[in-house]
């Protein structure tokens, strides 16, 4: 019998793709606004800010796997068994739609050209550029019975969060100082954003807090603390925000070495912090539950379509008023969310498979939400994280 599922992850979940929207959103808005603009600051301060998310989805993702899979014995068979399950789950959803995307906006069929470059893409996440993080998430899987099998070591376990930081840390100095350089490396190998180990320190910082969830729970219960956190939280990210922005306006760049380690302080902060918010959720309306649980559970389904409901919004054209134009960003965020929310519940709800095409599991019949407090399901899916 399996664990019983964390419903406050699902909530985590929940977060994070509204920031996943939120900085898709606002990410044209800088090189149409001048900085000059009174409004400028602020959407800049909801766009970086909110990059958090694919931190704290792969920060879900560390947790989920070590929930589940600490106590497996890692063989060959549950290996093979693993991989089916995981890869199967998300293979569907990925293939509908980076076959989608690559029709949409390819604009050039000549063969075999065409095909090879889709070979390409298709394999690396590169489709549409939010696919990437399925490309990152895959890596993951490929790596992770090997993760477990080393959870045995009593070393690996007790310092798993330190293996993770080190790694991390590593493989950013020995990108900049060594195979940013190489030119003759593909171009794979110069987008770090597409290797596992970019954000390794994040998933292996999320199994650590699984393997150690209620003894964490515990010392983040005092509110002084959690007030602490939250400050830590509030000023790790303004201090990013202001970085980037007297970069990017006053082009003042600093080491990237600066931005990397505020960029990790602040994505670690946010997942402590959306954890903490999380489990205060767990204690509130049902409603407010219900809804965060709904949307956890069609993260993926969302990930995967708001960026074809960004594409069709952006044939609007924009405003001359400063009024429209702001109006137009807003409801180019809501309708972002709203329709790729209703449109992946949609499919998965009234089309037979469709939960499994558009990468939603089935937790919610399994486990429907019973109260407001406790709220566990069992783990399984094919979620973001």
């Amino acid at each position: 019998m399996g664990k019983p599922y964390r419903m406050e992850i699902e909530f985590m979940r929940a977060f994070a793709i509204v920031a996943v929207i939120l900085i898709h959103a606002t990410g044209l808005v800088f090189s149409q606004l001048p900085a000059e603009v009174s409004s400028y600051p602020v959407y800049f301060f909801l766009n970086i800010f909110s990059s958090f998310a694919v931190p704290v989805f792969i920060f879900i993702s560390g947790f989920s796997f070590y929930y589940t899979y600490q106590d497996t014995e890692m063989t060959g068979a549950a290996a093979k068994l693993f991989y089916k399950k995981r890869l199967t789950a998300i293979a569907w959803p990925y293939s509908i739609f980076a076959v989608l995307y690559f029709v949409i906006l390819c604009r050039d069929y000549t063969f075999p050209k065409t095909l090879i470059t889709f070979a390409y893409q298709f394999l690396t996440g590169r489709t549409y550029t939010p696919l990437y993080f399925i490309f990152v998430i895959v890596q993951f899987y490929l790596i992770f019975p090997l993760l477990i099998r080393l959870l045995k070591t009593k070393a690996f376990s007790r310092y798993l969060w330190v293996t993770g930081l080190l790694l991390k840390a590593g493989y950013f100095l020995i990108n900049k100082f060594y195979i940013a350089h190489l030119s003759f490396l593909p171009n794979l190998f110069h987008r770090t954003g597409s290797i596992f180990v970019s954000y390794i320190a994040y998933f292996c910082i999320g199994g650590y807090v699984a393997l150690h969830y209620e003894r964490i729970l515990a010392a983040g219960k005092r509110l002084s603390r959690k007030f602490v956190l939250f400050a830590l939280w509030l000023a790790a990210g303004s201090i990013l925000v202001w970085l980037y922005y007297v970069g990017q306006v006053r082009h003042h760049w600093l080491d990237s070495a600066v931005y990397e380690s505020v960029q990790v302080l602040f994505s670690l902060l946010s997942a402590f912090e959306l954890l903490l918010l999380s489990r205060l959720v767990l204690n509130r309306t049902e409603l407010m539950a219900k809804l965060l649980t709904s949307l956890g559970v069609c993260s993926l389904g969302i990930y995967y379509v708001h960026p074809l409901v960004l594409l069709l919004y952006r044939k609007i054209p924009l405003p001359e008023s400063m009024i429209g134009y702001h109006l137009y960003y807003f409801f180019q965020f809501g309708c972002a969310l709203a329709v790729s929310w209703g449109l992946t519940g949609l499919i998965a709800g009234k089309v037979r498979g469709g939960a499994k095409l558009i990468g939603v599991s089935d937790r919610r019949k399994k486990a429907p939400l019973a109260s407001t407090t406790g709220l566990h399901a069992p783990v399984g899916g094919s979620q973001v994280g």
